[in-house]
């Protein structure tokens, strides 16, 4: 249980208003003080990810596993979109995100770990095969094409 509400809220807010580097962070201190789940936290995590800025958006992929619950959809959903990044880095993070949020058998999450397996980048590709035996169903056609 957080104890430190305090922290959470300055942390928050300079998520909200900080220049690139101190936004990523704050993000990552936010796993610190921040309770999985808590309010308002996941979403913030989710509208900083909307950017172009590599860092935070590492950042952000570092602290949702952390701090959204298993299942979590704004989490998962903004994991899925940066699947298809044009990074290696992100997308990665983005499929070890998934590996770690989505529940067996979600199959939005199993979709997009799939493309995944076709990436031109050979870490993302084995971090794809990965998730995919965490998150998909024994005998999942999509999982198996």
């Amino acid at each position: 249980l957080n104890t430190k509400p305090w922290q959470v809220s300055k942390l928050v807010s300079i998520t909200k208003n900080a220049s690139s580097a101190l936004k990523a962070s704050s993000i990552l201190a936010l796993q610190r003080v921040a309770d999985r789940g808590q309010a308002g936290v996941v979403e913030l995590l989710v509208q900083s990810s909307n950017t172009e800025d590599l860092a935070v958006k590492a950042s952000v992929q570092q602290a949702l596993p952390a701090l959204a619950s298993k299942g979590d959809k704004k989490a998962l959903s903004s994991l899925c979109h940066d699947v298809k990044h044009t990074c290696p880095r992100i997308r990665l993070g983005a499929i070890l995100g998934l590996s770690a949020l989505a529940e067996r058998g979600d199959k939005i999450a199993t979709n997009s770990v799939c493309q995944a397996v076709q990436d031109s980048d050979s870490g993302v590709r084995c971090a794809a095969l990965w998730a995919l035996a965490s998150i998909a169903i024994k005998g999942d056609r999509l999982a198996l094409k």
